[in-house]
């Protein structure tokens, strides 16, 4: 079938996939009564009692007015096949482009998308300016996920009637694929006045093509609308610390007292505090200074906030500062296990594992079901070298949790260094029933039985197993040195240790155990120069101190 002018281009067929809503012009609107070229029809929709809407009867004469009625009433009762049929029928006695598109609405209604679209590019090639004709062809174009069938004819509808409506449409279906044009069609309408809906869109639309100044510049005006709005708020916040203009952005938080509950404004500073926790940009200690000279004591109450606050002291290096804040947000809350932990770990770091055992021996006693708390107190002990009181509390997390194998290793490590190896056997022997290719059990397992001079056999099952894991792992290279040391494989043992020295970032123990190996072949230079390279890694190591005759 042959079409004029730009309907030549409507029938590709281009697959996309949009979700957007259109109003759609339904053959039973009212409109304005507008005459035919043929003379026989006009288009017409009035209400009556019975029905929402119907074709002007006064228009149509005979048999034809009869089939247009009752198909009508068949629409508006959702019977779209029987009013297909019978407008069908009407078109035996008028050929009218008003009936064409009904019965194209009507299979449209259907899913019969290529029967709609016949019948509406009918009513178009008759009546090219058929405007209630184009935009269901568009919606029909839409549905067939023909994305080019769909702008030609919106673009059609927008030159005939450039209505705001369908200027937006329009600008919808560019946003698919030519961002640019949506946007030039949306400052179009901006021009005659801000729409808060459509500065939203081209705040995106900036975004998205990177144009960082009208991006920002859209993002303020936004703001000036709707200052009061915590959403807005927030999403200035994402744009200021995406552009990073952080000086820029804090003077905003002088506008919030008079424009936002207290509780807003919480959830505010909140947010940005957040925001400059997780950033690890080189230039974020200022903003963080800015930021809590803006905050100042305000939100005392408010553990959130002096958590928050703690945590960035911490971050800018006011180490007591963060201490004070940190312990202040614990007094605050008390349901909340990870504020505990979280803190209780912000001593750890810096090895005040007295501060962080109190942390953790008070909220074991608040969460006495968390097996974490126990665990988290027992580490703190254990790093203090108070080994027999750290299992008192890594039992207690074990028999919470005593299918967590971590519990298990942690018990089994403990009981090795105080020497107890019937204990430290039976936990490592839990873990491994829990999972016996765990790498870290069978490394720490086979390294205590190496270090007893027991079951050497089995320890090098073991470390091969975890070596299989993790063949990089230094630790276990070291592991798997000292068991070849001890089966009397010297120069192996050489090799794989040095291998884990070479990896990097190895304890003090590791280059203990290469001086051990020198010094038992006789070479004392070597010896000493790794006992010493041991103890510059950890000067208080005792056992070094003994090798070194140091006092």
């Amino acid at each position: 079938m042959q079409q004029k002018n730009f309907l030549w281009n409507l029938n590709s067929k281009i697959n996309f996939f949009i979700i957007i809503s259109f109003g759609l012009f339904f053959l039973s609107c009212s409109g304005k009564i507008e005459k035919q070229e043929n003379g026989k029809f006009t288009e017409l929709i009035k209400k009556s009692e019975r029905q929402k809407e119907l074709f002007d009867s006064s228009k149509f004469k005979g048999r034809a007015l009869d089939l247009v009625i009752k198909g009508s009433n068949y629409q508006q009762a959702y019977r779209f096949a029987e009013a297909i049929l019978e407008f069908q029928e009407a078109l035996r006695f008028d050929n009218s482009p008003t009936i064409h598109y009904a019965i194209s609405k009507c299979y449209y209604e259907l899913g019969k998308l290529d029967l709609a679209e016949e019948y509406c590019l009918n009513a178009l090639m008759m009546k090219e300016n058929f405007l209630e004709a184009l935009e269901l062809l568009g919606e029909i174009y839409l549905a067939q996920y023909n994305y080019e069938g769909a702008v030609s004819a919106f673009e059609k509808l927008n030159e005939l009637n450039p209505t705001k409506t369908n200027i937006i449409t329009l600008a919808r279906l560019y946003e698919i694929k030519d961002q640019q044009k949506a946007i030039d069609l949306y400052e179009k309408i901006i021009q005659e006045g801000d729409d808060i809906v459509i500065l939203r869109r081209l705040s995106d639309l900036y975004k998205n093509t990177d144009q960082k100044e009208k991006h920002l510049e859209i993002v303020k005006k936004i703001y000036s609308y709707t200052s009061s709005n915590l959403y807005s708020i927030l999403d200035l916040i994402d744009t200021f610390v995406g552009y990073r203009k952080f000086s820029e952005l804090i003077q905003i938080f002088d506008d919030l007292n008079n424009k936002l509950p207290e509780s807003d404004q919480e959830s505010i500073y909140n947010y940005y505090g957040n925001i400059l926790l997780d950033d690890t940009s080189a230039d974020i200690e200022k903003p963080i200074k800015e930021f809590l000279d803006k905050l100042g004591n305000r939100f005392y109450l408010s553990w959130k906030i002096q958590y928050i606050k703690g945590f960035l002291a911490a971050k800018v290096k006011d180490s007591t500062q963060a201490e004070i804040i940190l312990k202040r947000s614990l007094n605050l809350v008390d349901t909340i296990p990870q504020v505990p932990i979280s803190v209780g770990f912000f001593f750890v770091q810096r090895n005040k594992n007295d501060e962080a055992y109190k942390i953790f021996k008070e909220a074991s006693n608040q969460f006495s079901s968390d097996a974490r708390f126990p665990y988290f107190a027992s580490l703190a002990l254990k790093n203090l070298k108070k080994d027999y009181e750290a299992i008192e509390y890594a039992r207690k997390a074990y028999y919470l949790e005593p299918n967590d194998i971590e519990y298990s290793i942690h018990l089994g490590m403990l009981y090795d260094n105080t020497k107890q190896y019937d204990s430290c056997d039976y936990f490592y022997e839990k873990a491994l029933e829990i999972d016996e290719l765990n790498p870290l059990v069978n490394n720490n397992y086979a390294y205590s039985l190496s270090v007893r001079g027991k079951n050497l056999e089995k320890a090098l099952e073991m470390i091969n197993i975890a070596l299989t894991a993790e063949p990089e792992n230094a630790s276990f290279l070291d592991t798997y040195g000292w068991i070849q040391f001890k089966l009397g494989n010297t120069d192996k043992a050489i090799e794989y240790i040095k291998k884990a020295i070479k990896i990097g970032d190895v304890s003090a123990e590791v280059f203990e155990h290469l001086g051990d190996i020198y010094n038992t072949l006789g070479d004392k230079i070597e010896a000493e120069k790794n006992w010493r390279k041991g103890l510059e890694i950890e000067p208080d190591n005792s056992n070094l101190k003994i090798r070194l005759n140091i006092d």
